[in-house]
């Protein structure tokens, strides 16, 4: 009897890192379709006018009447994806509510997740009737966090106790902050149809609305600090020998951004720029959430 207690007191690790590790590559798996998903920023910035011809004359024309169907077949991939997403999220909160023993972190990490997914399912169903600057931003940095809630859980059931290293929580808080902030700023641009409104560098030449300038003038701000924030970690990975390689990622996707941004303002904002940029912004956000976990 004794044996038998104890042979299933054994398993109880086991069957707990075979539970992590089926949440880590479902999350993985959902990381993989929300950077699919950059067909929503497509449907978003074309529906603002950023991918119409001639530009920048078409921009006004559907910032007067903005067609939300004209890519019916990145519409339905997007629909499609988000409800792939959904049953990825279901399956990640049914396995961490029978992980043993329950580890509170992962827990409570897949039923944020999972509200954020009802949220943002009711906000997909508004949308195509209300399709303003506060319903897309909702929509954009809902799946920004929601990214970040997979890759969370991804890292979080990699990591065993005492397994974990020391981290830089702070400056990878503060490049989370500054990359939602300036995503948020993106979002704005595009959603008010300001992008034409300040095609200069490096200040802002316009005349059209003090607003839009202001917006830019932010967003390029907000750049400059992320810029700093980001080469500070970068700095303090490329110390350590275990999280060099992460180092030198953090830095080449702020320079990428920091390409990506000035690219678009020489070029006149090409979607295809745009999206790159969103993807960009998406990536380095995770790399700045795996330092935050350690």
């Amino acid at each position: 009897m004794d044996s038998a207690s104890h042979s299933q007191a054994a398993l109880k690790p086991e069957q707990s890192s075979r539970l992590g590790l089926l949440i880590r590559r479902l999350a993985l798996v959902g990381v993989t379709m929300m950077l699919l998903a950059v067909v929503s920023a497509y449907l978003r910035l074309s529906g603002a006018g950023i991918g119409c011809t001639p530009w920048p004359a078409c921009y006004q024309e559907q910032s007067l009447a903005p067609s939300h169907d004209h890519h019916p077949v990145a519409r339905f991939a997007h629909r499609l994806l988000a409800s792939g997403l959904g049953v990825v999220v279901i399956m990640i909160v049914s396995v961490s509510i029978w992980m043993r023993p329950r580890r509170g972190t992962i827990l409570w990490t897949s039923l944020a997740l999972l509200l954020l997914t009802v949220l943002l399912a009711g906000l997909g169903r508004v949308t195509p009737a209300a399709a303003g600057p506060g319903i897309a931003l909702a929509n954009l940095l809902g799946g920004v966090a929601m990214a970040a809630l997979l890759w969370w859980l991804a890292t979080q059931a990699k990591l065993e106790s005492g397994q974990r290293r020391e981290t830089l929580r702070w400056p990878a808080a503060a490049i989370v902050a500054l990359l939602l902030l300036q995503v948020s700023l993106g979002a704005l641009i595009s959603t008010t149809r300001s992008a034409a409104t300040c095609a200069s560098l490096p200040v802002c030449e316009s005349s059209v609305s003090e607003a839009s300038v202001a917006l830019h003038i932010a967003h390029r701000a907000t750049a400059v600090a992320l810029l700093i924030a980001a080469g500070a970690l970068a700095r303090a990975l490329l110390r350590r020998n275990d999280r060099a390689p992460l180092g030198w990622t953090l830095a080449a996707l702020v320079a990428a951004q920091i390409g990506l941004g000035v690219a678009m303002v020489v070029l006149k904002f090409p979607l295809w720029l745009a999206l790159a940029h969103h993807a960009g912004a998406l990536l380095l956000l995770l790399v700045a959430v795996s330092v935050l976990a350690g």
